[in-house]
Order: C-alpha cells, then structure tokens, then sequence
C-alpha cells in the first residue's frame, strides 16, 4: 500500500503544481524543490526495483482468474464502503443468511455515512472549500481510481481498509478541516463516533490475541522431528455453530494455519503453501496443520 501511494500521491501532487503554476502564475520554490527531491527519491526506487527484482512495484502479480470476476468485482465495491464507514469494514464470505443479514446492515450504515457527507459538501462545506480541500479531495479520488484498477492489472489483494488507508486519511482529513471551521461548537459529535470506532477497533483486536513465541515454538518441535518437508497444507474452513454449514476463508492472524504457514515460511522458504493434497503422492513430505 506504502508503495501505491507514494506513485500515485506524487503524480496528483505533481499535477497540482503544474496548474496552479499556470493559473496563477505562482512559483513556490520550496515546493519545487520538494516535488523535485520526491521524484528523484521515487524515480530511484522504481528503477532499483526493476534492475533488481524485474518488476517497478518489486512484485510479480497477475490479473484474477475471469470466473470469479463478478465475486472480485463486488468485494470490491462493497470494500470501497470502508472509505466513508469509519466504524465497521467489509468482507464478502460464503452466502449464510446470517451473515448475509449483517453485511446488509453495514452496507446500509456505509451509505449512511456516505449520503451524510455528500449533504455536508454540498450544503454546508460548498463555500468553505479552499485549494488544500482540493488537493486532499483529488489525492483521495484518483488513489482509489487508480488501486480499483490495479486491481484488475495486477491481481493485488481485495480493496479494504488498509489497502484504502490513504484514501481515507485524505477524505477525512479534509472532512475534519471543514467540520471544525464550521462547526465549532458540534465537537462532541465527532467525539462520540472517534470513542465509539476506538471501542470497537480495540475490541476486534483484542478478542483473540495470538502468542506468537508458542506457535513458533510448536513448529520448531516439529521441524526437528521431519528434516523433508516440502509442503505445507492448513485447513482453512470455519464451521457455523446451528447451521452445521462451513465456510472455506482465510482470516489473516486468526486462524492457527494462517499464523503457521507465515512461521513455516520465515524458517524454510522453500516449503510451498498450498489447499490440496490429492496432487502430493509422498505424504510425508507434507507438513498439516493439524
């Protein structure tokens, strides 16, 4: 993510320059030099990564498989939500009423939000707007114009919250600006939603803290014991306590196949990561979670 938003955030910032140059016929030279240095620190970056490592953003990714398209494209879509949503994010799993229900829900809350901020920037922010408003705005609009469509050119991971971080530091950023300008005296609304998205942040992170020195701990017990082992399977589905239905979903730094895949992996790169067995004829060359 670090690395999209230093490309893209520079080529908004660049174009910004540029037309306020010509429109007002301005020239800040501490800015100048500052775009300047940016570009060289970057334009370096981007070369030693292609010399280096073949590939400008120094990963090897390739565009989703075309059958899963239309699952892609609206996890996507549902994950922009997380931009205007300041409390709850956004994951499509396997179609459980249940779940099904609550994703409606934080859909709904999402477009909530998002119709509360479109009427602030009409309504009430219209003639507070000012150049750096501007900026932030475009930054926010062309950064997640540009991730959606790398997500189709490169393959990268589903856009959510963190993949949309700068997106969402720019919008809010200028949301705030506005909202104190103008509302001075309503502080504690956004108060209440800031201790109400830490509460809820805090809680989702604590509920299942992960020893990470025990995992390690147990595999290295293991690999004492099998010096062969070239693969590593882990058993991703969840089971749904009533509806005795499973869902196959990989939750990153919760489920104890996904922590020891990254374990296993620190330790001996070359043991491959994969779902399926039936292709594996030896056996015993397989490391399973369980």
């Amino acid at each position: 993510m670090v690395r999209y938003i230093s490309i893209y955030g520079l080529v908004v910032i660049l174009i910004y320059f540029f037309y306020y140059t010509l429109r007002y016929k301005l020239i800040s030279k501490n800015y100048f030099y500052y775009l300047l240095l940016s570009s060289l620190s970057i334009y370096i970056y981007l070369l030693y990564n292609y010399i280096g490592l073949g590939s400008f953003l120094s990963v090897h990714r390739f565009a989703p498989a075309l059958d899963n398209i239309g699952k892609y494209t609206l996890e996507n879509l549902l994950g922009t939500l997380s931009v205007v949503n300041p409390i709850f994010s956004i994951k499509i799993l396997e179609s459980v009423s249940i779940i099904f229900f609550i994703m409606i829900g934080i859909v709904l809350i999402g477009l909530f939000f998002l119709m509360s901020y479109v009427w602030f920037y009409r309504v009430s922010f219209n003639a507070k707007i000012n150049s750096f408003n501007q900026l932030l705005l475009t930054i926010a609009c062309v950064y997640f114009t540009w991730m959606f469509d790398s997500e189709y050119t490169q393959g990268i991971e589903s856009l959510n919250t963190k993949m949309l971080a700068p997106t969402f530091f720019c919008f809010y950023f200028s949301f705030l600006i506005l909202f104190f300008k103008i509302y001075l005296n309503k502080l504690y609304y956004i108060f209440i939603i800031t201790i109400l998205f830490l509460v809820i942040k805090t809680m989702y992170l604590l509920k299942s803290p992960v020893n990470y020195l025990s995992y390690r701990l147990r595999v290295m017990k293991v690999f004492k014991e099998r010096k062969n082992l070239k693969y590593f399977l882990s058993d991703t589905a969840y089971s749904v306590p009533l509806l005795n239905k499973k869902i196959e979903y990989i939750h990153p730094y919760l489920q104890s196949g996904y922590i020891n895949a990254n374990i296993v992996r620190s330790i001996n790169p070359d043991i491959k990561y994969t779902l399926k067995d039936n292709t594996i004829i030896n056996k015993s060359l397989i490391l399973y979670n369980s």
